[in-house]
């Protein structure tokens, strides 16, 4: 049996035209400028039970319970390269209980170094460190010159551990340190120079 005619429209002046075609489905929107390169994720890749299955809990901690933070600060004289040779870290390792990924920070008394470390992996007398961080304060910060009291000594910072400190400065010798301010590292000094009939 042969198939019927399609009927044909009718516009608005009468006319007999005839029917429009069928329109293709609209075309999916292009990337954004700004995804260009990375690739959109498909049902596969959003799919958890496919290849990216939740992480298990045991595998999430607070960072404290992992990585702790440890702290250094090299003695006035010691290159910043000694961190690098096992050994340097024999009185450490032990105390500190370094373990494998865990991060050292870096300092020195001159203040020049600030340095975060990777514990790379280690033993019951040495660690073997990766530099994760490294920057110099020289291009930073202007060296502060010491503090003058009086001719035969001045006061001077002497890094965290030894703080503001006083130095003979015939000798560069250093006198006493660890004072929490320069009011506090003066009023020693007047009273040292007194006794010494300054």
């Amino acid at each position: 049996m042969a198939e019927a005619a399609k009927p044909l429209d009718t516009d608005t002046a009468g006319t007999l035209t005839p029917p429009k075609p069928k329109t293709a489905a609209p075309a999916a929107p292009a990337k954004p400028a700004a995804d260009a390169g990375r690739p959109w994720p498909d049902k596969a890749s959003m799919d958890p039970g496919v290849n990216a299955k939740p992480l298990p809990e045991n595998r999430w901690s607070l960072l404290e319970h992992k990585d702790p933070g440890h702290w250094i600060c090299l003695e006035r004289g010691t290159p910043y390269e000694a961190v690098f040779e096992p050994s340097f870290w024999a009185n450490i390792v032990m105390r500190a209980k370094l373990q494998p990924g865990q991060t050292v920070d870096v300092t020195n008394d001159e203040q020049s170094v600030f340095a975060v470390l990777k514990v790379l992996d280690c033993g019951r007398n040495w660690a073997v460190m990766g530099e994760f961080y490294f920057k110099s304060r020289d291009d930073m910060v202007k060296a502060r010159p010491p503090l003058k009291s009086r001719p035969k000594h001045v006061i001077g910072w002497g890094g965290p551990v030894d703080k503001f400190r006083v130095i003979r400065e015939s000798d560069n010798a250093v006198i006493k340190t660890g004072f929490d301010s320069e009011a506090a590292a003066q009023t020693f000094l007047t009273g040292y120079e007194r006794q010494l009939g300054a």
